[in-house]
């Protein structure tokens, strides 16, 4: 019973931890601009094609994908919220369950790229989910 407790302890904090976090993101995501490598990426989306000299075309679908659902800024980096959303879940959901949310979160700071796919559109934010 005790066992059963602390599991949806840690499931309960997991998601108030994602959501503080994915609000941190949104809202930096908001008021920051666009940074040199976004709009080279954006433009990418443009013109999609199967590759380009120095970066995959994920993050030119992802911009693609973003700006269909909402134009923008936001838009830019929509997708890339939601990849760092699924990478943090699946690296919870990865963990044993005698590890414990501390752990969780020292394995997230220990990843600043994956703190940094939840703001900026980066290739990398794919290739991290």
């Amino acid at each position: 019973m005790e066992n059963k407790k602390n599991l949806y302890n840690y499931q309960f904090i997991f998601i108030v931890l994602s959501v503080i976090i994915i609000l941190g993101n949104f809202f930096t995501a908001i008021f920051t601009e666009l940074t040199f490598d976004e709009s080279y990426y954006w433009m990418f989306s443009n013109n999609l094609d199967i590759g380009y000299f120095d970066h995959p075309p994920m993050v030119a679908l992802s911009i693609f994908l973003g700006n269909l659902i909402l134009p923008g800024e936001m838009g830019v980096r929509l997708i890339s919220q939601f990849y760092f959303l699924a990478s943090f879940a699946l690296l919870y959901f990865t963990l044993e369950r005698k590890h414990s949310i501390a752990y969780l979160i020292f394995l997230s700071i220990s990843f600043p790229l994956l703190g940094f796919s939840g703001v900026f559109a980066l290739p990398d934010s794919s290739i991290m989910f």
